[in-house]
């Protein structure tokens, strides 16, 4: 098989691919998103911590990121808490794509991430510091008061990185907080969230001076 063979068999599948998307989309939508999540339900099932993804996985989130509707979105919020950080990240691009449209968009994945808590909590913590929206802080400011360290801290970070000082009030109040919890994976170095909170306090006065 020559060179040009092979790019006019991959224009082939292209064209056959669009093809196939157009139809895909023309199927009921109740229809649609009971097939991603069954897919995307078989890849989480089969993937442990350290697995590679399978080819279909990033396809079957793009998917399921651009269907209207709260039943991909509660699927690609539950994959936050997979134990395969490649399978987060794919789904915390899909909630990041989602809230394109508004972040009360991707709410109930946010709902979600509250009442599970873990490894959940913490992503869409990360997650929302992604997301241009005004209304950010509000939802971070949610999980301080989660009863995990590792979520607070998670929040408190995001809330630094957003910027807005209406959050302060809030950090205030965790100034005594006597938690603590790892500030990097590679070392044993752990601060209490009191410090945490301190430090993002100490970098909005900083910025009000600099200002």
């Amino acid at each position: 098989m020559t060179a040009k063979q092979i790019i006019e068999e991959m224009f082939g599948l292209d064209e056959r691919m669009a093809q196939l998307a157009e139809k895909f989309e023309g199927c009921p939508q109740p229809e649609r998103e009971k097939a991603l999540v069954e897919l995307f339900e078989g890849v989480a099932a089969s993937l442990s911590a350290d697995a590679e993804l399978p080819l279909r996985a990033p396809r079957v989130v793009d998917l399921l990121a651009s269907q209207e509707g709260d039943a991909a979105v509660k699927i690609l919020g539950n994959g936050l808490g997979h134990v395969n950080s490649a399978l987060r990240h794919l789904c915390a691009e899909g909630l990041i794509h989602c809230s394109a449209d508004g972040l009360e968009v991707i709410l109930p994945a946010v709902e979600m991430a509250l009442t599970q808590g873990g490894t959940a909590a913490e992503e869409m913590a990360f997650l929302l510091a992604e997301i241009d929206d005004s209304k950010v802080t509000r939802q971070l400011v949610r999980f301080l008061k989660s009863n995990e360290a590792e979520v607070v801290a998670a929040a408190i970070e995001s809330l630094a990185e957003v910027g807005d000082e209406s959050c302060l009030p809030e950090l205030e109040r965790l100034r005594k907080d006597k938690r603590k919890v790892k500030v990097a994976e590679e070392t044993a170095e752990e601060w209490t969230i009191g410090q945490l909170a301190e430090d993002a306090i100490e970098m909005f006065n900083q910025e009000n001076e600099e200002e």
